[in-house]
């Protein structure tokens, strides 16, 4: 499976600011999303459903 849309938890710690910057330098096909805690409260499983299903993401990594 090729992964197209993808979600990136914890993108604004150190590990995701460092992939945010190689996202932008090499990954011309690919959309990522850079989740915080401000965007989405994970402890939220409401929220979080709704998330998911609104952006139909592709593959997770999970930096949080």
């Amino acid at each position: 499976m090729s992964c197209s849309n993808i979600l990136v938890t914890g993108g604004q710690g150190f590990l995701g600011k460092t992939l945010q910057q190689s996202v932008k330098d090499h990954s011309a096909n690919k959309k990522f999303t850079f989740l915080s805690r401000e965007e989405v409260d994970l402890f939220d499983l409401e929220k979080v459903n709704d998330f998911f299903h609104s952006m139909k993401f592709d593959c997770v990594i999970n930096l949080a």
